[in-house]
């Protein structure tokens, strides 16, 4: 499938980047004489214009050279609508918020009492922030780290049990997940961006990678040669110690 993009937005784009048609090739992994039809007509592939739109960072619609159509606009709408929707459903339902409040507040209540009082003995929640802070804390941190410790882990139980309501119950929650499991996955646009990044990284660090393996080379074989005799015995011993350790 072929399309007309705008080859001028193609060319600004390449040379604000100070790139040659040849660099451009090597990181979208397009070949030379194809970079140079893209510019000179104007007409690409649809691979193609992921590869350009990967490569800057653009969406491959803002390439093309006629604006979109109502209808595409519309689609578009209602897709993002979905998922501002798919967004909004990601919550627990009025009976499973209930069920997580009616488990959450009683046990906070106990745990705040057994906290304050020491009846029965929590030494647990303080070992547990001694482990993970300081010793030396102001009195005020230390009672929100050990407030945070014994709460978070009834707040996460009570939240995991309404979800489970949800899922039982078939609201909510369950509602959010089946949406998204009908959605495709998206593995291989996930791929093809993978490769071409992968490539942009490659031609990116290809160049500061050699200079910086000819400045180590030229470094060595500086003080290598301006290195007394002595320095020169212990870096044949650390090298021999490294080789009799490696074998």
């Amino acid at each position: 499938m072929y399309m007309q993009i705008n080859n001028k937005i193609l060319i600004d784009l390449r040379k604000k980047r100070a790139w040659s048609q040849s660099e451009l090739a090597e990181v979208t992994g397009l070949s030379l004489r194809t970079v140079q039809r893209i510019e000179k007509s104007g007409t690409a592939s649809l691979e193609s214009v992921k590869a350009f739109a990967a490569v800057f960072e653009l969406a491959p619609e803002s390439l093309q050279l006629t604006a979109a159509t109502d209808e595409e606009v519309t689609d578009l709408s209602e897709s993002s609508n979905s998922v501002i929707q798919a967004r909004v459903r990601f919550r627990l339902s009025g009976q499973a918020l209930q069920l997580s409040l009616a488990l959450f507040l009683p046990a906070s209540m106990v745990m705040l009492f057994m906290l304050f009082t020491k009846i029965p003995n929590v030494d647990w929640i303080h070992t547990t922030r001694l482990t993970l802070f300081s010793e030396i804390l102001p009195q005020w941190i230390s009672l929100i780290i050990n407030l945070t410790i014994a709460l978070l882990p009834l707040l996460v139980l009570s939240t995991i049990a309404g979800v489970c309501w949800d899922l039982y119950k078939r609201q909510g929650v369950s509602d959010f997940i089946r949406q998204m499991l009908k959605r495709p996955f998206p593995l291989k646009a996930m791929l093809s961006k993978l490769h071409t990044n992968s490539r942009r990284a490659a031609f990116l660090f290809k160049k500061p990678a050699l200079f910086s393996v000819l400045l180590l080379v030229l470094t060595v074989s500086v003080i290598g040669f301006t290195m007394e005799p002595y320095q020169k015995a212990n870096f044949k011993h650390f090298i021999a110690q490294i080789l009799y350790a490696s074998d």
